[in-house]
């Protein structure tokens, strides 16, 4: 191939992701808006009780969603970008991912769901208010969990703005149930059933997606189930540990009682939900194509290229933060106006946070999975000395918990990546075809 038709090709291979990427976040905008109007709608118009418990519901559920999965996306990547073309392979794959998921669902959902219920009724809400709002987060766990896998089916067959098209009606249902919700009766559990809706119409539309890519009557693959096993062992500490750890800022001010903390640290996290556009387009779009790369040199060039974007565009909201944080507080409404010196601090841990998932996610994706002997006892070593140096007492202390404490996993997933990059250049040196 000539400099002219090499140059000719890259372009023509940047222009197509410029256009990919432009049709993505043109939709992934108007999700976005729709998702953080919902938020803000619901802050506005929330007493500080009611956001407590609804920011509860969801950590507790998002906890659930992480453990339930636990290395099983991983495999699911790291198998179906090599199988994802054969319809009857990917069929044996996903039945096997969900085969695993429901057990690990089960299992997951005895050991959360009474710490749920106590840390609601510990915060003030009434056991059976609690015992109802516990309920709503293990369905919405179920259908989060099977939305997850299922979408994942025209994700690896690169359908992005299909998928993105549905996440739309499905912000625009909740956002709707919502609204009549406001007209009746608007609290924690009538805004957890728009949100449990929202994942049931998402469901039944991917279960009639799946079968023309990936064929639903095949039966489990053992070495599929196998492969994921040995990355659920490898990973459950990890997922243990992550799990506690993203939420420990969480656990530490909702064990005070401390309502009105909790809402307001609910209150600053709904602010950072703009980074849910870079998570979307690491998970939809980045993923997917991340997992087809075979070449040592292609995947660690691609992998700096990702890093960069992500740091970027972080570092453009850190600077949107630090100027407009009043700005920012007015969308949540007066009940946080005291917040503006916290503003900078959430967003900066949020773009650390995503940052740091993000490399673990392209690490994952390719069955690199860190030693939980390695990064556990470094992690916990670093939160210990950060409680015993900061007070813990105020939403201050509590966000530079969260933002210090992703340092540690930040440097170490990038040596992963470098590590694992370097064996694959030694195998492919001794081996071209491997």
């Amino acid at each position: 191939m000539s400099l002219i038709d090499s140059t000719s090709h890259s372009a023509s291979r940047w222009k197509q992701w410029a256009g990919l990427l432009a049709r993505f976040l043109s939709g992934e905008m108007v999700i976005q808006v729709i998702s953080f109007a919902t938020g803000v709608f619901l802050f506005q118009h929330f007493t500080k009780s009611e956001a407590a418990y609804y920011n509860l519901a969801n950590s507790m559920l998002g906890m659930m969603v992480l453990l339930s999965d636990n290395g099983i996306g991983a495999g699911i990547y790291a198998i179906g970008g090599k199988v994802w073309q054969d319809r009857r392979r990917f069929g044996e794959l996903i039945n096997t991912a969900l085969q695993l998921r429901r057990t690990l669902t089960i299992i997951t959902m005895v050991v959360i769901a009474p710490f749920t219920w106590w840390l609601l009724v510990h915060n003030g809400c009434s056991p059976t208010h609690a015992a109802m709002i516990t309920l709503l987060v293990l369905i919405g766990t179920h259908y989060q969990i099977l939305g997850s896998i299922l979408g994942e089916v025209p994700k690896l067959h690169l359908q992005a703005v299909r998928f993105q098209k549905l996440n739309v009606w499905v912000a625009l249902i909740r956002l709707g149930l919502l609204g009549v919700a406001w007209l009746t009766w608007l609290s924690a559990l009538t805004a957890l059933v728009a949100n449990l809706l929202g994942s049931i119409f998402q469901t039944r539309v991917l279960k009639k997606w799946v079968p023309p890519l990936a064929d639903p009557e095949a039966m489990p693959h053992g070495e599929d189930r196998r492969m994921m096993i040995g990355l659920m062992k490898r990973q459950l500490p990890s997922s243990i540990y992550f799990c506690l750890s993203g939420q420990v800022s969480l656990f530490l001010i909702s064990i005070t009682g401390n309502v009105s903390a909790v809402a307001d640290v609910a209150a600053l996290s709904a602010l950072s939900r703009i980074f849910s556009v870079v998570a979307a387009v690491l998970s939809t779009i980045i993923l997917p194509r991340f997992s087809h790369l075979q070449k040592a040199g292609v995947i660690w060039v691609r992998y700096l290229q990702i890093l960069g974007l992500f740091v970027v565009v972080g570092l453009g909201m850190c600077a949107v933060a630090a100027m407009f944080p009043h700005q920012l507080l007015f969308l949540v409404g007066k009940n946080y106006y005291h917040l503006e010196n916290e503003v900078l601090l959430m967003v900066g841990g949020s773009v650390l946070g995503v940052v740091s998932g993000s490399l673990f996610a392209l690490n994952t994706v390719r069955g690199w999975i860190i030693s939980p002997w390695l990064h556990i006892p470094v992690s916990i070593s670093t939160q210990a000395l950060l409680i015993f140096l900061l007070p813990v007492n105020t939403v201050s202390d509590v966000l530079w918990l969260g933002l210090l404490s992703h340092i540690p996993a930040f440097a170490m997933n990038f040596w992963q990546t470098q590590h694992e990059v370097r064996k694959q250049r030694k195998a492919e040196a001794i081996n071209p075809l491997v």
